[in-house]
């Protein structure tokens, strides 16, 4: 008999209240900051006193977001769609996803991950809205990210969806 893993998404553990499901609008953000990283130069910090932990981090504009998502004349882009974009980041750094190990008995029974450890929106406007924001990826995302070069394939995956 096969074993599997449950994947349980919107949820921090089996039985806990739904939080709220990521949607097609959150991955594209997703694949979006991904890209940006990689642009950056996959950046990381890493912390040797705990556990040789890699936090992958980024600076991404509003604006540059924006014109990957496809935006037309998003020089005029208003607060709108700033707040659904400042939404989506949000909800990639709370919505949690469950692994459920249990069935394989060994020593880890369950993992709970984000996509987005922090999200600080910086350099502000005249007007109030921040035209910058810090990314840092999760640990578990990061070291999907440095683990599987893969990611590169982000930046096609975002045109091919966008056009």
């Amino acid at each position: 008999m096969k074993k599997k893993m449950i994947i349980i998404k919107g949820k921090a553990f089996k039985n806990d209240i739904p939080k709220g499901i990521l949607r097609v609008y959150h991955n594209r953000i997703l694949y979006v900051l991904t890209l940006k990283w990689e642009e950056d130069g996959c950046k990381y910090m890493e912390y040797s006193d705990n556990h040789d932990i890699k936090i992958c981090y980024c600076n991404v504009s509003v604006k540059e977001v924006i014109d990957i998502l496809g935006y037309k004349n998003s020089s005029s882009l208003g607060g709108r769609q700033y707040i659904k974009i400042k939404r989506a980041i949000d909800d990639l750094r709370t919505s949690p996803y469950y692994f459920d190990f249990s069935e394989f008995n060994g020593k880890l029974e369950n993992v709970t991950f984000h996509f987005l450890q922090t999200a600080m929106f910086v350099k502000y406007k005249n007007n109030n809205i921040p035209t910058t924001v810090r990314i840092e990826f999760s640990p578990m995302y990061s070291d999907m990210l440095l683990s599987d070069k893969r990611y590169v394939e982000a930046k096609r995956y975002v045109q091919l969806k966008i056009l």
